[in-house]
Order: C-alpha cells, then sequence, then structure tokens
C-alpha cells in the first residue's frame, strides 16, 4: 500500500523560517509570539495569498454556480481570491466581474445589482496553508537523475531534513548565516518522506545533507 505524507503544518513551516536566522522554535501560533515568529507568520500568510492568487489546479473551480440573492447582488465568500466569467457565454461588455468587499461588482455596469444567475464561472480559492498540496514530486522525471550520488543502477534523490550547522569551519558561511545553530525536521516526517519516495517512486538511496546554503 502506498504511503500519504503529512502535509506541513503552518507551525513546522514558521519553525522552518526561524531556523534559518538562527533563532528557536515555538511551540504553538497562538495566543502572545516573538516578535521574529509574528513576523515570520505574516510573511507566510502573505505568501501563501501571493501563490495561490495565481490559481492553481488545487485551488481552482471553473464550474462554479453564482445565484443572486434577493436583492440581485453577487455574494461572495471571503475565501474567494479571484473570479472569472466564462466569455464564451459572457459579454464582457455587459458583465465584467471585480471583487468589492463581499459582493461582485459589475465594471461594466458600474453596480453591485446583476440582472442573471451565472454558470460555469472560474473561481480561484484561498486556501488554508495545511490544506494545500506539499510537494509536486509527480512533476518530477526521476530517471533523469538516477545514479547522482550512487549506484547507477538504482534511483536516488537528495532530500533536505535540516538547515544550519553548530561548528566554526572557517572556510564555511553557514555558521554565520545561521548563527550557528541547527535545526531539523521531525524525525517521524523524514521516515514519512523516505518511505512516500520508495513507495510511490521506487527511490533506493537518499543523499541526506547535514547542512545547506538556502
Amino acid at each position: 500500500m502506498a504511503t500519504t505524507t503529512t502535509r506541513t503544518t503552518q507551525l513546522e513551516a514558521v519553525n522552518t523560517m526561524l531556523s534559518t536566522i538562527g533563532e528557536s522554535p515555538v511551540n504553538s501560533l497562538t495566543g502572545s509570539l516573538p516578535l521574529d515568529a509574528s513576523i515570520a507568520v505574516n510573511i507566510l500568510n502573505e505568501v501563501n495569498r501571493e501563490v495561490q492568487s495565481a490559481g492553481w489546479k488545487f485551488n481552482t473551480s471553473w464550474k462554479v454556480s453564482l445565484p443572486r440573492d434577493v436583492n440581485n447582488k453577487l455574494v461572495v465568500g471571503t475565501d474567494v481570491l479571484h473570479i472569472e466569467f466564462n466569455h464564451l457565454r459572457e459579454s464582457k461588455s455587459s458583465y465584467d466581474p471585480v471583487l468589492r468587499g463581499n459582493y461582485l461588482y459589475n465594471l461594466a455596469k458600474e453596480s453591485y445589482t446583476w440582472d442573471k444567475d451565472f454558470e460555469y464561472v472560474t473561481v480561484i480559492y484561498l486556501l488554508d496553508f495545511e490544506t494545500i498540496p506539499d510537494l509536486p514530486y509527480e512533476l518530477v522525471d526521476f530517471k533523469k537523475y538516477y545514479g547522482l550520488n550512487f549506484d547507477s543502477a538504482k534511483p536516488s534523490i537528495t532530500m533536505i531534513t535540516s538547515r544550519g550547522c553548530p561548528y566554526t569551519c572557517g572556510f564555511c558561511a553557514i555558521p554565520v548565516l545561521y548563527k550557528r545553530s541547527w535545526k531539523a525536521l521531525r524525525p517521524e516526517m523524514v521516515i514519512e518522506r523516505l518511505k512516500y519516495m520508495e513507495d510511490k517512486y521506487g527511490i533506493k538511496d537518499f543523499y541526506l545533507p547535514i547542512t545547506v546554503e538556502s
């Protein structure tokens, strides 16, 4: 049976960000947070929103129905980032939607009211960070990378499981970049990802570098 990976949690993502600047991890994202943790949360939310705004398969629906309310307005959920009508069905000169607050505004007629319901509408949603897909390994052709580190007859892959380094080697920039700190993913997560790569892609050899530069 194939193993399903556990998605990276928001807490894990924030702690990874903190580790890159040599700060200690936090145990929770609720309540009062240290300044650096609070900044990391804000950056994560901003980037998450920016990335999802581009519209991906996992957060886009192409056949959404938009019925009018009793006031002939089109109500939009707070999780909607973008809405686009099908212009093969609707004329942009008559129906040109834009998000304004919790409603769709018709730029073509400069009005919040609409004279019809709409079908086959493209909607891009803002999903919670922990519900979006993890790394898209399925997009990688692993056959092109067989044998880079190990036996040429076996598939292999490099997997980053930690950041930083506690040592002070004079020739290396890592101690300066990470302030001699070292942070790692939870062992359970590492084992889970290794097993997932073996079960789904047949990866047998893994190179796990202790330190990375980015």
